[in-house]
């Protein structure tokens, strides 16, 4: 994976000295080698481990969603799906709302590779006091995020403070100085993505190169051959 972001950068680099012609020539030939490279693929399903491997352990704690729903987030919310996860509050005025828009790209994006059935979206609130159903279902229309047209589910949930943090942990989304980790401003701003029947997991910056970060969703959360190399832009000869 390393060595194909590296091509990536190169391509990138070579395309910048030749100029924006060149660069868009580039990719084209680089979009239109890798569906033929992702066709080729296996569509078959990846077979599920019997015994977990990774350091993730989510409990499975009630939530309540925009809607007004009470979910259990393991079992109702996450099920056995690709999920992407991010920790937010409505009142952010840092860095939640480029993280908002990157996921909601990354959304429109990931429908390109994946059934609607088989990945989920949920953004956790991190002022489960504040945030309630009302204000996440205002959140979400503020942002335009609708459902359908083929795209995965997203969910806006918050859940009790106790459960929160117990939900934090096993995502591994805190931090490991206790002053910081108290202070909601000071979160991090990453994606957490994995495939929850695969128990694949990975988390990365919103802010990075979108098309890196596709791809390595599609590593990581992809069920098959096909999704997991769908968006690897490779210039091959």
């Amino acid at each position: 994976m390393f060595a194909c972001m590296g091509l990536l950068a190169t391509s990138a680099a070579v395309g910048v000295w030749f100029g924006a012609g060149y660069r868009s020539a580039a990719w084209g030939v680089a979009e239109s080698r890798n569906e033929l490279r992702a066709a080729s693929l296996s569509s078959e399903r990846i077979e599920g481990r019997s015994s977990r491997r990774s350091g993730i352990s989510i409990p499975d704690v009630l939530v309540t969603d925009e809607r007004g729903r009470s979910l259990r987030l393991m079992s109702e919310v996450i099920r056995d799906r690709s999920v992407c996860v991010n920790f937010f509050y409505t009142q952010c005025d840092g860095s939640c709302p480029g993280t908002t828009r990157t996921i909601r790209s990354l959304r429109a994006e990931l429908a390109r590779h994946f059934g609607a059935d088989e990945l989920v979206f949920l953004s956790i609130s991190l002022d489960p006091v504040t945030d309630t159903a009302e204000r996440l279902a205002e959140y979400r229309r503020s942002y335009g995020i609708t459902e359908g047209g083929g795209q995965a589910e997203w969910v806006f949930v918050s859940c009790e403070e106790a459960d929160l943090e117990a939900v934090r942990r096993g995502f591994g989304a805190y931090d490991l100085d206790a002053a910081v980790d108290a202070e909601r401003n000071q979160h991090a701003a990453t994606v957490t993505f994995g495939n929850a029947r695969l128990d694949r997991w990975s988390a990365l910056p919103a802010a990075m190169d979108r098309s890196q970060l596709l791809s390595a969703m599609c590593r990581i959360m992809g069920n098959s051959a096909q999704q997991r190399y769908a968006n690897l832009l490779l210039l091959r000869k």
